[in-house]
């Protein structure tokens, strides 16, 4: 949720900058790099919930595990969803929105006050299912606006929700096999960002060296200039 925040701050100033036909690649990149960021994180929450919860909290908490699963989607679709927010306001049509957001919250309401009486799990279910409508609304309409195919929006998250998913496969039978948490959570922690890391370099390998040359990047503009150094005049 924290990286939603912080993707909100920095994308509409991002998208500001840009020009009018480079907010379509501007939207599908922010897409694809958020997706790339957050489906590990949430496959990999939901698969190591029980450790997870086990090892911070103690089993005094064992009840919040499902919880924190169901929550872990949540959170996801919550970060995917602002691009497409953030477009509405770049755009001058906030409006749009109003016109998701207050229909999300009157039916997030109305599902609160018919299932809270049946139990915590039952509130992160309503939760997750109201976002899963907005955020795929939201997305739909912000790729009308830019004329973007909803091919093209699947195109750039296929890559790294397979990567997660195949993350998944390897961090799922090794949550299995251990039993005490920390163990697990270390040997399962470090199994999926390898798979992680190797799926993604042949699924989307423009996403890690895109990071790799912003980061060589940023690391030459800061480094210290060498005062001995001979340095010839401009010409």
């Amino acid at each position: 949720m924290n990286i939603s925040i912080v993707a909100a701050d920095v994308l509409f100033p991002a998208y500001s900058a840009l020009r009018k036909e480079r907010i379509e690649t501007g939207f599908l990149l922010s897409l694809r790099f958020l997706a790339a960021l957050v489906f590990p994180l949430g496959v990999g929450l939901a698969l190591l919930a029980h450790p997870l919860v086990l090892a911070l909290f103690g089993p005094r908490w064992h009840q919040s595990i499902a919880v924190t699963q169901i929550l872990a989607a949540y959170a996801v679709l919550t970060t995917l969803n602002i691009p497409a927010g953030t477009i509405y306001k770049v755009s001058g049509r906030a409006s749009i929105l109003l016109a998701v957001i207050v229909p999300y919250l009157i039916v997030l309401f109305l599902a609160l006050l018919t299932f809270a009486d049946q139990g915590i799990v039952a509130v992160a279910i309503c939760l997750t299912a109201c976002i899963a409508v907005a955020a795929t609304t939201s997305i739909a309409i912000a790729s009308r606006m830019l004329a973007i195919p909803y091919r093209r929006i699947g195109g750039v998250l296929a890559a790294p929700l397979g990567a997660a998913l195949g993350m998944g496969a390897v961090v799922f039978p090794i949550s299995q096999l251990l039993e005490r948490p920390w163990p697990t959570l270390l040997a399962a922690g470090a199994a999926g960002v390898a798979a992680y890391a190797v799926l993604l370099r042949l699924l989307a390998p423009d996403i890690p060296r895109r990071l790799l040359g912003n980061m060589i990047t940023r690391f030459w503009r800061r480094a210290p200039v060498d005062r001995g150094a001979t340095v010839a005049p401009d010409r």
